[in-house]
């Protein structure tokens, strides 16, 4: 409703407190949403956008008969029985290239259809959802400045925490 003329100080004043205000706001609008998210996650809800291989995201609500709100895990048993083999054959003795190597040999359909590797056969056996555990700020958003710009990365964290999930594991 005022339009600020920044050639003044006492509008270039109240114009930078105004942001001030603005951007305080929305630290705490997303400070409320992180506790909500944090909140569902200690209830064993499942809070992210997509299923891991091997389970659906159904609503509480139609698992359990309840008018409960939030999400859980279903195991989707034709892709479970492959993330099974991945952890027996580990329990045999095999290594993650063999494993891969396996799969290929057996045309054992991948997430995205693409052929196995090692790497992806160690996601699945490092993956604590398989487990029956969600984990929070394993890959935090990180800042830093390189070549005068600014740079983010997703490293992995050490100190993340572990949620029990309401899924079967």
């Amino acid at each position: 409703t005022y339009t600020y003329n920044l050639d003044k100080d006492f509008d270039k004043k109240m114009f930078e407190q105004e942001l001030r205000r603005g951007n305080d706001y929305l630290d705490y609008q997303k400070n409320i949403l992180l506790r909500g998210r944090l909140t569902s996650l200690k209830e064993g809800k499942y809070i992210f956008s997509v299923a891991p291989f091997g389970y659906e995201k159904i609503k509480i609500s139609e698992l359990e008969h309840s008018k409960e709100k939030g999400y859980t895990l279903k195991i989707k048993e034709d892709e479970a029985e492959i993330v099974r083999t991945i952890f027996e054959l580990c329990l045999e003795g095999l290594g993650t290239t063999n494993i891969a190597n396996y799969l290929n040999k057996t045309a054992t359909p991948s997430c995205k259809g693409d052929k196995w590797t090692p790497a992806m056969v160690r996601n699945f056996l490092n993956n604590e959802i398989y487990c029956g555990f969600m984990s929070w700020n394993k890959r935090k958003t990180v800042k830093n400045m390189k070549d005068g710009e600014v740079v983010k990365s997703r490293p992995l964290q050490n100190d993340y925490e572990l949620f029990k999930g309401r899924y079967t594991p």
